[in-house]
This record gives structure tokens, sequence and C-alpha cells, in this order.
């Protein structure tokens, strides 16, 4: 089998490793909606976009799954949500030759300029190519997700107010990670605000016209 141009074998090795997830990860995002901070507002569009609390949505099938609500001040909220598998003929193989496999789901309302929740939503399913599967796994592991703060301390005002609220679930593991320019960066944000950046190209890649300018000014 052919490894792509971009493939590392320390990457594809390390998620061949993994165990898939079994159940919805401890300590989620919303399991707290009590404590209102910035961080909910991605509860808030759950609810709104009908999505489900758990980033993982195929338990026992999904090894990795990264999530990410977009929340422009004054736009529609965006949950966009990638799920990398084990291909169905090589999980009761000892193979070591495949490549995970993706789907990626997005969540949004057309009118960019509606009131959260009161315009027409479009939710859709792809299947990624591999190409696309293996920059964004690549991308993840480079991101070094688990060892970043989930909130900083507050650095102070400016002038585009969008937060990004970001989940990841690995095997056992599950963290959540705000950004927005309200808070001091943490130099390894680079590398998340990298990943940030791909899926936006790749749901434009993926969605219809109507999403050509995702998730919108």
């Amino acid at each position: 089998m052919a490894v792509p141009f971009s493939a590392s074998a320390e990457d594809l090795g390390h998620f061949q490793q993994l165990s898939p997830i079994t159940s919805a990860p401890s300590n989620l995002l919303c399991d707290k909606p009590a404590e209102r901070g910035v961080q909910y507002l991605a509860c808030d569009a759950y609810k709104e976009l009908g999505e489900s609390i758990s980033p993982v949505t195929q338990p026992g099938t999904t090894k990795v799954a990264i999530r990410i609500v977009w929340v422009p001040p004054f736009h529609t909220w965006s949950v966009v949500l990638v799920e990398l598998t084990t291909p169905a003929w090589a999980k009761d193989k000892l193979a070591h030759t495949f490549f995970p496999e993706g789907t990626l789901a997005v969540a949004t309302d057309v009118d960019d300029h509606a009131k959260p929740g009161a315009g027409i939503r479009f939710a859709k399913h792809y299947t990624l190519r591999r190409d696309d599967v293996w920059t964004i796994l690549s991308t993840i592991n480079s991101a070094d997700f688990f060892a970043l703060p989930s909130i900083r301390p507050r650095a102070g005002e400016c002038i585009d107010g969008t937060e990004y609220i970001v989940e990841m679930a690995e095997a056992t593991r599950y963290h959540w990670v705000l950004l927005s320019c309200f808070y001091k960066p943490d130099p390894r944000d680079n590398s998340l605000n990298r990943l940030i950046s791909l899926l936006q190209l790749v749901v434009r890649a993926y969605a219809p016209q109507e999403l050509s300018d995702f998730p919108g000014d």
C-alpha cells in the first residue's frame, strides 16, 4: 500500500495503537452547565443545532474525535466534527498497513447573519478522502492538544471577538480548549489555530456553494 506523501510512520503508528472509544468521554464540556462561562456557548450551540453533547457519535468505532465550535459575536454558530476510525476490514486483523478512515459533520445556519438558531439549518455528513484524513491526523498530532490549558487569564479587549471552542477525544482521554483574543495566548496555540484553519478549508471543499464562505465573515 502506498504511503501518502505527508505520511509519518510515528503518527500512523500512534493511531493504529489507539483503542476505539467505547462510550461518551467523562468530564464533558457540557457536564456542568450551571458554571456559566464563555465555553458554555458551545453547549448553547449544540442545543440550538440539535447536536449531541458528546463529540463521539460512533462509539466502538471512533478512535479520535475532534469538534470545533465557531462563536462569532454577531453571526450564527457553526459546529464541525471529525471522527477518525479504523477501516472495517482491518478491525479483526493484525495488519499494520491500514490508514484511518474519517467522516466530517457540519452543522450551521445557511443565513450567517441570522440570530443563532433562527436561520435555515444546514446539517450534512461527508466521507473524507484519504489525503484529507491524513492531513487532519498529522495536524492534530502536531498540536499537542492535551497539554494545552483549557482557559487562560484575561488579556483585555480585541477587535475580533470570535470564540473557538475545541474538543478532542482519543481512546480514554478527553479535553477541551477555548481560544479567543480576549485571553492570553499560549505559544502552542499556533498548531491548534492551523487545525482550525484546516478544518475551515475542508468544509469549504466538501460543502456546497452556499457554505463557500464558511464560517462567515
